[in-house]
């Protein structure tokens, strides 16, 4: 029996009353985080912005952890946001958020695979929930 890497994988949906326009560019002002909701995201920082691709290092409070990592922001008009850990404390986790227009209203459809270092192998942390509540913070911005 080996130690191999734990994943938590996680889910939801969101129906908001907005142009999908303006919940993409709420979800990927990744820039704008530790403004917008700073209980969330102490801390920020751009590295590298070209065309739709962005890294930034980012501090993340999700189950009760303060979690260091780089991240890969990749944007795809008109409806996909995803991000990709490239290094820090859950390095090869992705979160994907993807928009569709129905009926006036924007569908957010959000898909998240979290590594688990070796501190959470027991999978006594949840981060889904937090991670809800941080999505539904950024969406504040457009309700």
């Amino acid at each position: 029996m080996g130690f191999g890497l734990r994943r938590q994988e996680f889910g939801f949906v969101r129906e908001v009353a907005a142009e999908g326009e303006h919940v993409l560019a709420a979800l990927s002002d990744y820039a704008g985080y530790a403004k917008a909701l700073p209980e969330f995201f102490p801390f920020v920082r751009v590295r590298s912005a070209r065309g739709n691709v962005a890294v930034a290092e980012q501090h993340v409070m999700l189950g009760g952890r303060r979690l260091v990592m780089l991240a890969k922001h990749v944007t795809t008009p008109p409806g996909l946001h995803e991000v990709f850990v490239l290094g820090g404390d859950i390095k090869g986790s992705s979160f994907r958020h993807e928009l569709e227009q129905s009926g006036g209203r924007t569908v957010l459809r959000v898909s998240a695979s979290i590594n688990l270092g070796f501190r959470d192998i027991l999978g006594r942390r949840g981060y889904g929930a937090d991670y809800e509540r941080l999505v539904d913070g950024l969406l504040g911005s457009v309700l």
